[in-house]
């Protein structure tokens, strides 16, 4: 037999005459009138098919079952209550599951104070924390088994088709077993570095990073010796430790302490740097919103001073924002003090404030890129390079070209990475130009331009 479904309405009814026990009071309760009230009770009394009240001339008791059934109505009726609040804090995240994954050197620094926070203000978000690589990051995201991820890449670096937040900024330092004569030196030459072996995490992980790092060592016209590949950053600086290679890595792996293993930064080079970005897709979790403006400060200011690192300069910008809305904070309760006892509202230091951000505002702004010179030839993109080296690979493959004992990669091989395009740059560059299917003289300028650049990567 199917229960018939009981409106909300007939069960606050049933309440309001158990806890009286007075049909007159419990319609005034209701702001209704006793009829229909009683008629509400024995028409609920039938759906049920059970007495839920004793009544004399004199008196109303609950039965055994109205007694039984009244403390899970309330419970009912206060759950049925708190739908409302429930579904405005889901719609705003405060309330809900979020799944945040992230690569292991956000968990050096940034993320520990971050959830700690989170929860401390979000106490109904179920917070779940999966631990990954950034290849292994997109393909949940794309699964959506994860709400967002903290990645790490090149500075500037966008994922097609994410939205991304930039929460970190840091350079890039060299991690040294203490046993190697470089852990000693005074000051690291980049021309030792470079001849050393390289501990390095395989490319799919982080291809924008591996390509500026090895962009650093083409820029000098060398390659990497890669030593070892390893995945994790722990991994790598305990590989460093048994003096497998150097290896580098971003600047907040020095909160691993790891015996064996010195720290040092390379002077006077242009060493890359790295990035760390929230990165999400549309439609977000409303709690993303909410975990997000935590890191949010810290992003802005690292975008134009690399706040992280404690410039000086970076905790004058700290002091004054917080000047300004203290400010602004300060006006706003000074106005509602000034509207109850019908004083003139003071808006000077909301002024004060605004003219702070202001002024704060203008500072951040970037400058503008220079105007490039009347006549100066345009630099050489990746996309340039890697279309010349793909259209001569074919050719030479098919005239069974060999140049300088180096064979050029397959049509089915060629350019997977941009270490690739490099190779194949090289052999392209010192080719003759004496059979039809070999580089011209354009294109050979083109890859001298691209070479004096820094051949930098994609």
């Amino acid at each position: 037999m199917k229960e018939a479904l009981i409106e909300t309405r007939l069960w606050r009814q049933f309440v309001a005459v158990a806890q009286e026990l007075h049909f007159g009071r419990a319609a005034q309760r209701l702001h209704m009138t006793q009829p229909p009230l009683t008629q509400a009770i024995a028409a609920l009394e039938a759906t049920l098919q059970v007495r839920l009240f004793d009544r004399t001339k004199r008196s109303v008791k609950l039965s055994a079952a109205g007694a039984a059934l009244l403390p899970p109505v309330l419970d009912l009726l206060n759950r049925a209550g708190a739908l409302p609040a429930l579904a405005r804090d889901a719609a705003q995240g405060k309330t809900g599951r979020l799944r945040l994954a992230f690569v292991s050197t956000v968990g050096f620094t940034l993320l520990p104070r971050w959830v700690r926070a989170f929860r401390e203000q979000q106490p109904d978000v179920q917070l779940e924390l999966v631990e990954a690589t950034g290849d292994v990051q997109l393909q949940a995201l794309q699964r959506g088994e994860v709400d967002a991820g903290f990645m790490l890449h090149s500075p500037g670096f966008a994922l097609p088709g994410l939205m991304q937040l930039r929460v970190a900024h840091e350079p890039l330092v060299l991690a040294i077993a203490d046993q190697n004569p470089l852990a000693v030196a005074p000051k690291l030459s980049l021309a030792k570095v470079l001849v050393q072996p390289l501990v390095m995490f395989p490319r799919r992980i982080a291809p924008s990073l591996h390509d500026a790092v090895f962009g650093l060592y083409h820029a000098q016209g060398r390659l990497p010796q890669i030593a070892q590949e390893a995945i994790q950053m722990q991994t790598i600086v305990n590989l460093v430790s048994a003096d497998l290679g150097v290896a580098w890595v971003p600047d907040s792996v020095r909160q691993f302490q790891r015996s064996g293993v010195v720290y040092k930064n390379v002077v006077g080079a242009r060493v890359p740097a790295c990035e760390v970005s929230l990165v999400w897709q549309l439609p977000a979790n409303p709690s993303l919103a909410l975990f997000a403006a935590l890191p949010v400060l810290i992003a802005m200011l690292s975008n134009h001073y690399g706040f992280l690192h404690g410039a000086p300069s970076n905790w004058l910008v700290l002091v004054l924002l917080m000047l300004a809305g203290a400010l602004i904070r300060h006006s706003f309760v000074a106005r509602h003090q000034a509207l109850v006892h019908g004083r003139p509202v003071p808006w000077a230091y909301a002024g004060a404030g605004i003219v702070f951000l202001g002024v704060l505002s203008i500072w951040l702004a970037p400058a503008p890129a220079p105007a490039p010179k009347e006549g100066a030839a345009a630099p050489v993109t990746f996309t340039e390079v890697r279309s010349v080296v793909e259209q001569r690979c074919v050719l030479c493959h098919n005239a069974q070209v060999i140049s300088k004992n180096v064979q050029l990669h397959t049509p089915e091989l060629i350019v997977k990475n941009a270490q690739a395009v490099y190779q194949q740059a090289v052999v392209l560059k010192a080719m003759p130009m004496n059979n039809a299917t070999q580089i011209t003289d354009a294109e050979r300028a083109l890859l001298g331009r691209w070479f004096n650049a820094g051949a930098p990567a994609q």
